[in-house]
């Protein structure tokens, strides 16, 4: 994930990084749900300009970032960028489908390797996308059952929780579990040309 940014637009950044590069809520996987190179195509309805309407239940007008480009790279893999004025995040994920649902797996930067797992829910008619990430309590309770592996690691009343199943293993719990997305990170609607 590369950043360009200046100091003012780093501090409206600030969130956006912390979901795309730490799984925020506190929740990541060491591996992906598909491999970067192992990826699906992306459907054309992808390929685009996005306005945000909401960022983690805060409305597009409350939102830092004003828009999100989604596009295919050089190597065909899906590149996408958050921009906010002059300041842009931008990274790479990978899709795959799982009993009928698109599941993206977000490559976050840094010294450890992570992915940031999400489903994508789109809206024809009113071409708007739900970026969908797996819900915190759930995965925790999962890990604590023994119905995936992951390892969660609890401070006073916080938990963190990391996925550390293989893809799998983790494309088994997450085809047997669709019910566990349910905290909404992103909702975009197309610009229009």
């Amino acid at each position: 994930m590369q950043l360009k940014t200046s100091w003012p637009a780093l501090i409206g950044l600030q969130l956006v990084v912390l979901v795309v590069c730490c799984g925020c809520p506190a929740l990541s996987s060491i591996h992906p749900a598909s491999q970067l190179a192992q990826s699906e195509s992306i459907p054309e309805y992808l390929l685009g300009t996005w306005d945000v309407l909401e960022f983690l239940g805060i409305s597009g007008e409350e939102v830092a970032t004003r828009e999100v480009v989604i596009s295919r790279g050089p190597d065909g893999s899906l590149t996408f960028s958050f921009t906010q004025g002059a300041a842009s995040v931008e990274g790479t994920a990978s899709l795959a489908t799982l009993q009928g649902e698109t599941i993206l797996s977000i490559l976050s930067g840094g010294p450890e390797e992570s992915w940031l797992l999400a489903r994508l829910s789109f809206d024809e008619e009113q071409q708007v996308l739900e970026v969908t990430s797996l819900s915190h309590p759930e995965v925790v309770r999962d890990i604590d059952l023994g119905l995936v592996e992951g390892e969660v690691f609890r401070f006073h009343a916080s938990e963190l929780a990391k996925l550390t199943a293989s893809t799998d293993e983790l494309r088994a719990y997450l085809s047997a579990h669709q019910d566990i997305f349910g905290e909404n990170l992103i909702v975009l609607r197309k610009r229009t040309p």
